[in-house]
């Protein structure tokens, strides 16, 4: 475990999901210029996704033409953060070769992507790289004032997460973002280079 995630379980009350999303709105509400996400997990459980459910599947095709509609309300989110003139970043660690999981997101991805998404990779596929950002955890920073860490179970499910207003915390994690930024290249980019 990280030491930022020891640090904040050890801190803070874990909050459910329901309480997560509503501390996540306020926060998104309340959000003046940008909101990064970092995501490391490699593999995560998505039982209420019917896309997922169908990649899974090996029915790909299907899948991804109904991503769109599936995506909708989050779509309308993204529309607004660009109304408001929100940037919105996701900073992905990527291990190749993807994880089926990986291969789905990706297709998700695009159509975030189109709604103002700004999505960048980095490949902690070797050894260094793993090595410099073993301490990156999946969590949210909001105008660097405040972070939501996200909590899932051992088969990846989403189970709500941590509010965290510790100035140092919050510190270590945008210093975190800062570097995850200085080597991440764009998602097309990494696609082009790995023949995704």
């Amino acid at each position: 475990m990280s030491q930022i995630l020891t640090e904040v379980t050890s801190k803070f009350e874990r909050l459910n999901v329901e309480d997560f999303l509503s501390v996540f709105s306020k926060y998104s509400s309340a959000t003046k210029s940008k909101i990064t996400k970092v995501e490391v997990l490699q593999s995560f459980y998505e039982p209420e996704s019917i896309t997922h459910n169908e990649f899974i599947k090996g029915n790909i095709d299907e899948a991804i033409k109904m991503i769109p509609e599936e995506r909708k309300e989050e779509a309308n989110w993204h529309r607004e953060l660009c109304r408001r003139g929100i940037f919105w970043q996701r900073l992905r660690l990527v291990k190749r070769p993807l994880t089926k999981y990986l291969q789905w997101e990706f297709e998700t991805y695009k159509v975030s992507a189109r709604y103002g998404q700004r999505i960048c990779m980095i490949d902690i596929t070797d050894e260094e790289t793993a090595k410099r950002f073993k301490e990156a955890v999946d969590f949210i920073l909001f105008d660097d004032s405040a972070v939501l860490v996200n909590w899932y179970d051992k088969k990846g499910a989403f189970c709500g997460g941590w509010e965290v207003l510790d100035k140092a915390i919050i510190a270590r994690c945008k210093k975190l973002a800062d570097e995850l930024m200085s080597v991440c290249i764009p998602m097309a980019e990494f696609e082009m280079l790995h023949n995704l």
